[in-house]
């Protein structure tokens, strides 16, 4: 028997018509006329009276209405019991992220999100910018922390500003300044990593109209600071990629300012379950600078 013919008959009940049912139902009048007759056929018995002005429950109609709002009933726990097993199976959570975000923010992310849902695990997915793009428009990632993912089907929750700084050998000329432009580095040989990088710093210096030597390499963070700190070139890193790390090198906040905000960005998923809304509350929780997103 199919619940929504009965959800049909009472709602037409309690108002005491089909046209005003089928008006809050999005039916037809036609369309659940049809639906009523359904109904009756099925069960093999009238249920409504009708009449110009309106329509009553038959005496069987009666007789079956508390079974009707029980079945009712029954069909929302069902509903209520497989979203609570789909969220039980929905345990895993798969996670994109830069290297950077990696290793300071999840690891305390997940020690508290532990508390939370002591059931959920997680499986983390470390790449650059575009590798976060691909994760999640193929759906391989639930969510991603990250900078901003800009498009139509992608929605960015910020968290926190990340300042960058020129990193410069000590023996730069450069090195002791209190600030520093990204201008005055043009002359500069640029080391940035080839793959898994945190910062599309080529386009960086495509906005400021500087052509500068880049010597792009398979390496991550702390390699990029040994080889500046070997006087190999300069380099430009934000204050999260650095956090952790020790070399000897001259860290120039830039002027004017720059930073990139990081978030959890989801794809292609506009009502996110408890599990990824709760990652969602306690990264901004955890890590959002004060009011500046509010």
């Amino acid at each position: 028997m199919e619940t929504n013919k009965i959800k049909a008959l009472m709602t037409a009940l309690d108002t005491g018509s089909l046209m005003k049912a089928s008006e809050l139902l999005g039916y037809t009048s036609s369309g659940i006329t049809h639906m009523m007759n359904s109904l009756e056929q099925d069960l093999h018995m009238t249920l409504l009276d009708r009449s110009p002005a309106g329509v009553l429950p038959t005496e069987e109609c009666k007789r079956l209405m508390p079974l009707f709002h029980k079945l009712i009933e029954d069909e929302e726990r069902m509903n209520s019991e497989l979203e609570l097993i789909r969220m039980q199976k929905k345990k895993l959570i798969r996670l994109g992220l830069f290297s950077s975000t990696s290793r300071n923010m999840v690891p305390q992310i997940i020690k508290e999100y532990s508390s939370i849902h002591p059931d959920a695990t997680f499986q983390l997915h470390v790449g650059g910018k575009e590798d976060m793009v691909e994760l999640l428009s193929t759906e391989k990632v639930d969510a991603a922390i990250c900078s901003e993912v800009v498009g139509p089907k992608y929605d960015f929750t910020p968290i926190m500003k990340d300042q960058y700084f020129a990193v410069l050998p000590v023996t730069n000329p450069m090195a002791r300044s209190s600030v520093i432009s990204i201008d005055d580095l043009k002359d500069e040989t640029f080391i940035i990593s080839s793959f898994g990088t945190d910062f599309d710093f080529e386009q960086e210096l495509v906005d400021h109209g500087i052509r500068a030597k880049v010597m792009a390499m398979p390496v991550d963070d702390p390699a990029i600071l040994s080889m500046v700190s070997c006087g190999l070139g300069v380099s430009i890193l934000s204050d999260l990629m650095i956090e952790g790390y020790e070399a000897d090198v001259a860290l120039i906040p830039l002027k004017p300012r720059e930073e990139r905000t990081l978030g959890v960005v989801l794809y292609n998923d506009p009502h996110p379950d408890k599990y990824i809304r709760d990652l969602i509350a306690l990264s901004k929780k955890l890590f959002d600078t004060a009011s500046q997103f509010k």
